[in-house]
């Protein structure tokens, strides 16, 4: 019911400018007339009051104006009632014209403000618009009241106030409704009432110059009716949907806006009614007011000139707009070809090298193909990784291993072939596309200036290293072969290279393929057979060498695969140093050797042996390893001076600085440390003084040479007297004969082992052992 008020209301007052047809005399009329102004009023503050539009004001505005109309209405009914004619001007005047600007003033408040440019615009339009028509209203209305003689000033001034309002109401419907495009239903309804105004203003002037107007006549339908349209646009539903709408800012240059299609033609026609006026009047012989026209053409002539400039202005600004929004169009095109060109880098190239990526390089290796096939020539495809590079990561950390995939990068970078494709894999592996080769030679030619370029020692502030790669070299011969199996290939040839002697190149050959497999599949099996248990432990005695007694066992890892038999600890124990499952096997070595030797401890047999323990390159460098150590001994209860770890100098040459503070720290728990392979890697006498050894164990090579003589006679005496001179126990390895034996002997070599005195044997065994050294030992036993 609240959403369909308004048309009862519209209903009601149209039924009301009916009957008021239908009243006897003129004091009803009068009574009608005042029933209606104030129903208006009431209606607006009802709808105020219902609907809580955000800023009421111009409704209140509107509502004063409605109320001294009425005010007015009764004025004059007030002289009917008493028979009195109305002198001219009255107070009804006075109410009248006094409520036209508070009506102007409301409608101007209800309407939607906008920036000064677009309003002074429309204004204009609707001042040239109303110019014309107050040129009109001046010829047929306005003038005869100004030469009316019989009419003092003042009325002759009142009675022109009555058309100048009806004019501004023209200006004040065109400038707030039509050219600001209001589509609230409610003002629409205010638009049509103050047309309805008008025309009922124009035809009461009209009538009132020629003596025609009495009250009840038809033009009082246009007022009692304007009435009814303000109260039902008061009370319609879409005046509690308003909003108060902020200015808008003043745009630096405002954008260009929509104008109707009839609205320039309109203005242009209006702007020339009063010159118009005069040349039809004056060409007809009537009577025109030159002066006033004069005064009108001037202004609208002038209004014109400025709508003009501001047009003109206002379409270099949005000129000027145009080419700036060109230009951070054309800004915004090449930025985004640019975030395009990057994005397109990103995908296909490496984000720390900036080498081509993997996707890059099997696009290029598949284009390469097909060039081949046009052109003669053959391609090969490189694959190679940096030696040891682990091993940099963890002595130098990760940012100096990042820097030095650069630098490597940079160096290859230099000797790539315009034709050819540089490509990081992943990690520390390369690949390298090769096009357009004469033969195999001018590929190994490649290799081989890969190998050259990182001849030379890297340098990273205090840091010297030398690095070098490992070069798997394939052919492309495209024939039933993919893309992918030569990346596969490379790959096998590769770690041939790194198999036998790393800072090579290998050519791939077929039966490396299956070398491969039997590598993958030999590496699943060590997997699951350390998963299922499969994995013993040995134990080689290490025994005095002048009395023959077992004074420590050396911990051997032993597989007994169910398929391939014994597999010897060389074949497998490489491949554990591949993956990650040497920390796991290594783990388990150091518990089963603990948990024995604290056996042997608590036989109570006299002082008991010492086991020694291998670990790994990547096992020492653990940063787990020290606290694993501990835990160990701690957990089987065994005294840390019966354990000794042992290293290769391969191993405790990666980083000297580091493998120190680990010994340092192990000597503090108690837990020796043995130096394997001595002689056979980078043996320094400096490097021996920081690591302080307890024992150290000289290579298989020296105690039985291939090549015996005097040179490897000295070579082994100079060994055993150094250590001996070190104050450090020395251990000879590989001995089988008693001649070896009684050599070492000579020379002072404390310790030694090998098959003269036992292979590697069981845990359980290992007792039986021990009680036998007890029992006898003056012989040296041959097993």
């Amino acid at each position: 019911m609240k959403a369909q008020t308004w048309k009862v209301v519209l209903i009601v007052g149209a039924i009301a400018c009916g009957v008021y047809l239908l009243l006897p005399n003129v004091t009803s009329h009068d009574i009608a007339y005042s029933a209606m102004g104030l129903a208006s009023v009431a209606c607006i503050v009802w709808g105020v009051r219902w609907h809580r539009p955000a800023d009421p004001l111009g409704w209140y505005l509107i509502a004063a104006a409605g109320l001294l109309f009425t005010l007015g209405d009764d004025v004059s009914s007030v002289y009917d009632f008493v028979h009195t004619a109305m002198p001219f001007p009255s107070w009804a005047d006075a109410l009248y014209l006094a409520g036209y600007p508070f009506l102007f003033a409301g409608v101007l408040r209800l309407a939607r403000r906008s920036s000064w440019a677009i309003w002074r615009e429309d204004s204009a339009d609707a001042a040239i618009i109303t110019i014309g028509v107050l040129a009109m209203s001046w010829q047929f209305l306005m003038d005869p009241y100004v030469h009316d003689q019989g009419m003092s000033t003042f009325g002759m001034a009142v009675n022109v106030a009555y058309p100048m309002m009806d004019v501004a109401l023209i200006f004040i419907v065109l400038r707030a409704v039509v050219f600001r495009g209001m589509r609230e239903p409610y003002f629409r309804i205010i638009a049509a009432s103050m047309l309805v105004m008008f025309t009922g203003d124009f035809a009461y002037d009209v009538m009132t110059l020629h003596g025609l107007y009495s009250t009840g006549n038809l033009v009082d339908l246009l007022f009692l009716f304007e009435y009814a349209l303000i109260g039902a646009a008061a009370l319609h539903p879409s005046v509690g949907e308003t909003r108060v709408v902020a200015p808008e800012p003043e745009l630096r240059v405002e954008a260009p806006r929509p104008t109707r299609h009839g609205r320039l033609p309109t203005v242009l026609v209006a702007g020339f009614v009063a010159p118009g006026i005069l040349v039809i009047a004056s060409a007809m012989r009537e009577h025109v007011n030159v002066v006033a026209l004069g005064v009108l053409c001037l202004v609208a002539f002038g209004i014109i000139g400025l709508r003009l400039n501001w047009l003109v202005s206002r379409m270099e600004r949005q000129s000027r707009q145009l080419e700036e929004n060109l230009m951070e169009l054309t800004v915004a095109h090449l930025r985004r070809d640019q975030l395009e060109a990057s994005l397109r880098h990103q995908t296909l190239h490496d984000p720390l090298t900036g080498l081509a990526n993997r996707m890059l390089f099997e696009d290029r290796l598949a284009r390469a193909r097909e060039r081949v096939a046009r052109q003669s020539g053959i391609n090969a495809v490189l694959m190679f990784d940096l030696d040891d590079f682990k091993q940099v990561n963890d002595a130098y950390g990760h940012f100096i291993g990042d820097q030095l995939l650069v630098d490597v990068a940079r160096r290859l970078e230099a000797i790539t072939r315009s034709s050819d494709t540089l490509c990081r894999f992943g990690g520390d592996e390369f690949l390298y596309l090769a096009e357009g080769l004469a033969d195999a030679g001018e590929a190994e030619m490649i290799c081989q200036r890969i190998i050259e370029a990182l001849a030379e020692p890297f340098h990273f502030g205090d840091i010297h290293f030398e690095q070098h790669a490992s070069i798997g070299l394939v052919i492309c011969d495209y024939q039933d072969a993919v893309d992918a199996e030569y990346v596969r290939d490379a790959d096998a040839a590769m770690y041939e290279a790194k198999r036998f002697h790393k800072g090579r190149y290998v050519v791939f050959e077929p039966s490396m393929h299956n070398e491969a497999l039997s590598v993958f599949s030999l590496t699943q099996e060590l997997r699951s057979a350390f998963q299922q248990g499969q994995l013993t432990m040995h134990f080689q005695p290490v025994v005095d060498l002048h009395t023959l007694r077992s004074v420590g066992f050396e911990a051997l890892m032993r597989w007994p695969s169910d398929h391939r038999g014994w597999v010897p600890p060389d074949v497998f124990i490489p491949l554990a140093e591949e993956s990650e499952l040497i920390f796991d096997i290594g783990a388990f070595a150091l518990r089963e050797a603990v948990s024995v030797a604290a056996t042997w401890a608590a036989r109570g047999l006299g002082e008991a042996p010492f086991v020694t323990v291998n670990l790994s390159p990547r096992q020492l460098h653990d940063a787990n390893v020290i606290a694993q150590v501990q835990s160990t001994l701690a957990h089987y209860q065994l005294s840390p001076e019966k354990l000794i770890l042992e290293i290769t100098e391969r191993t405790a040459l990666v980083n000297i600085d580091d493998t120190i503070a680990i010994v340092e720290k192990l000597n503090k728990l108690g837990v020796g440390m043995a130096l394997d392979d001595f002689g056979t890697g980078h043996s320094s006498l400096s490097y021996i003084a920081l690591l302080q050894p307890k024992i150290i164990k000289i290579d298989k090579s020296f105690v039985a040479p291939v090549h015996s003589g005097r040179e490897s006679e000295t070579l082994l005496e100079t060994i055993v007297s150094l250590g001996r001179r070190l104050g450090i126990t020395m251990l000879a390895e590989g001995i089988e004969t008693t001649a070896q034996l009684e050599r070492l002997r000579q020379l002072g070599c404390e310790l030694g082992q090998g098959f003269l005195f036992s292979e590697a044997i069981p845990a359980d065994k290992v007792s039986s052992r021990l009680n036998f050294d007890a029992a006898t030992a003056s012989e040296p036993r041959v097993n």
